[in-house]
């Protein structure tokens, strides 16, 4: 069980899912790494799609992380690197 979340740029207008508490039963902690071949996100540093090296982590802001908000703004953009984000408390997942 975890949390989900929406990550939007309103500059470059990429919508992203991620997620929190994947993988945290397992030895390896897995990160939210974005792929920029895929435009995508996946769980660790290399993408099985496609096979590239990833370093880009999108990382979820303790504020809505124990949401004490529900929406964050002004995180860094993996794609743009723009601050016109959005971020984005979608709920809980199973």
């Amino acid at each position: 069980m975890g949390k989900r979340f929406c990550f939007y740029c309103r500059e470059c207008e990429i919508k992203l899912t991620l997620f929190d508490d994947v993988g945290k039963n397992s030895e390896n902690q897995i990160a939210n790494y974005y792929c920029p071949t895929c435009e995508k996100i996946v769980y660790h540093s290399n993408c099985l799609q496609c096979n590239s090296q990833l370093d880009k982590i999108v990382n979820i802001p303790e504020s809505i992380l124990n949401q004490t908000n529900e929406r964050v703004e002004k995180e860094e953009c993996p794609r743009c690197n723009s601050l016109k984000t959005i971020m984005v408390f979608l709920g809980d997942w199973e």
